[in-house]
C-alpha cells in the first residue's frame, strides 16, 4: 500500500504503521484532488488532519526561535538550532568539571563536527558505556531534544546509575540534514552529500554495511527518502558511527538508537526474521522500559523485533560485542508526527529517560 500512495503523489511519513495501523503522509496542493481520488480508488480511509502543513512549519519556528537562550545554555522544552546544541556541548566542562567531556566523531560532507559528550562520574574507575545515538534522520527533532535532555538529567541530577555506566551521547549524527531542516526544508530525512547527477543526500540509516540495501531502501540517488548509498559505509556520518564504535568496544554495553515517530521500543533484527540469540533478555528488558515509560504519563508502546526498517542497530549488534541494542521510535502516533509542538518535549523526554532508566537498571553486571 505504501508504494501505491507514493505513486500518487503522496509522501508517506512512516517506516512502518504506527499503534493504530495507520499512516502519515503529506501532498503539495497542486496534487491533492487527484491524490485523494487515487485514496478513494485504493478504498483507503484517510482523514485530512491539515490543510496547510507549512503554517504549522511557520508557527513551530517562531515558537522555538521565541524560547530561545543562547551564550552556552539550551531551553530544554524547545527546539534548538545546531549552532545553540554545539554551544551548550562545549560549555559543558565549566559548568561540570571532571564529569563532562566534550567529543567529536568526525565531520560531515559539509565539514561539519559530529560533536557528542561523555558523561562519568568523577570517581577514575573505568565503568561499562551506554550509547546513544541521536538525530540520524534530520526531521526527527525531538530525538535531538529528547538526547539534549537526557545529557542535562544525567549532569544537573544525583543519578545512581554514573556509578555504573558511563554515557556517551551524540545529540545530532547529521548535522547537514538537520541545519538544512533549520534554514530550507523541515521535512528533510537524509544527509546532504551530492550524487553526481544534482541529487543530494543519502538515508544514513540505510547505508550501515549490513544486508546493504536489501529491503524497505532504494538504490536511486533522487530518491527523496531512502537512498542507500552507493555501497555501505559511504558516508562519512555513518563511518565516523562505525569508527567511534569499534574505539569503545570493549567496553560498549548498551546502545540506543532514537528516532521518530511512531511510539515502538524495538531490538534486533530488522534485517531478518531469526530471533536473536537473547531474544528473550532483550525483549524482557524492553518490557521493562515500555512499562516504566507507559506509567508517566499512560503513553502506549508496542515493543518487538525491528520490521525490516532499520540497520544500524543491527550492523552494531552483529559487529561488536554490544549485545543490548535497543531502537526506539518517540512520540506520537501520527497527530503531528515529524512536526511535535515544543509543548510535547518534556513529556516525551521525561517518559522516555524513565523507560530507558529503568533498563539500564535492571541489566545484570
Amino acid at each position: 500500500m505504501i508504494t501505491n500512495v507514493q505513486t500518487k503523489g503522496l509522501t508517506v511519513w512512516n517506516d512502518m504503521p504506527v499503534v493504530n495501523g495507520t499512516l502519515m503522509a503529506h501532498v503539495a496542493s497542486e496534487h491533492k484532488e487527484s491524490a485523494l481520488k487515487s485514496l478513494d480508488d485504493l478504498n483507503v480511509k484517510y482523514e485530512i488532519v491539515s490543510h496547510n502543513l507549512q503554517e504549522i512549519i511557520d508557527k513551530e519556528k517562531q515558537e522555538a526561535k521565541k524560547k530561545r537562550v543562547a551564550g552556552g545554555y539550551l531551553n530544554f522544552e524547545t527546539y534548538n538550532t545546531l549552532r545553540d546544541i554545539y554551544d551548550y556541548l562545549n560549555s559543558l566542562p565549566q559548568k561540570y568539571a571532571g564529569m563532562a567531556t566534550p567529543i567529536s566523531i568526525g565531520r560531515t560532507h559539509e565539514n561539519r563536527d559530529i560533536r557528542g559528550v561523555i558523561i562519568r562520574n568523577t570517581d577514575s574507575v573505568l565503568k561499562e558505556i551506554v550509547f546513544f545515538e541521536c538525530g540520524i534522520h534530520a526531521r526527527e527533532w525531538v530525538s535531538t531534544a529528547t538526547c539534549l535532555w537526557i545529557i542535562n538529567e544525567l549532569l544537573s541530577k544525583q543519578n545512581s546509575l554514573l556509578q555504573r555506566f558511563e554515557f556517551h551521547i551524540i545529540p545530532v549524527v547529521n548535522p547537514d540534514g538537520y541545519s538544512y531542516t533549520w534554514t530550507i526544508d523541515r521535512l528533510w530525512r537524509k544527509n546532504r552529500s551530492p550524487s553526481g547527477n544534482g541529487c543530494f543526500g543519502v538515508d544514513l540509516n540505510r547505508n550501515f554495511d549490513i544486508d546493504f540495501c536489501r529491503v524497505g531502501c532504494s538504490r536511486n540517488p533522487c530518491d527523496k527518502e531512502v537512498y542507500c548509498g552507493a555501497y555501505g559505509f559511504s558516508e562519512r556520518e555513518t563511518q565516523a558511527v562505525r569508527d567511534y564504535v569499534f574505539s569503545i568496544e570493549d567496553r560498549l554495553k548498551v546502545y540506543f538508537d532514537l528516532h521518530a515517530f511512531a511510539q515502538v521500543w524495538m531490538y534486533p533484527y530488522s534485517y531478518k526474521k531469526d530471533y536473536a540469540d537473547n531474544y528473550y533478555e532483550l525483549d524482557e528488558l524492553s518490557r521493562i522500559g515500555v512499562t516504566a515509560l507507559s506509567s508517566v504519563s499512560s503513553t502506549q508502546y508496542r515493543r518487538g523485533p525491528i520490521s525490516q526498517v532499520i540497520s544500524s542497530l543491527d550492523w552494531v549488534y552483529e559487529n561488536t560485542n554490544c549485545k543490548l541494542c535497543f531502537a526506539l521510535e518517540l512520540r506520537d502516533t501520527g497527530r503531528y508526527g515529524f512536526i511535535l509542538p515544543p509543548s510535547l518535549i518534556r513529556p516525551t523526554a521525561i517518559e522516555t529517560w524513565t523507560g530507558i532508566s529503568a533498563t539500564l537498571s535492571r541489566i545484570p553486571r
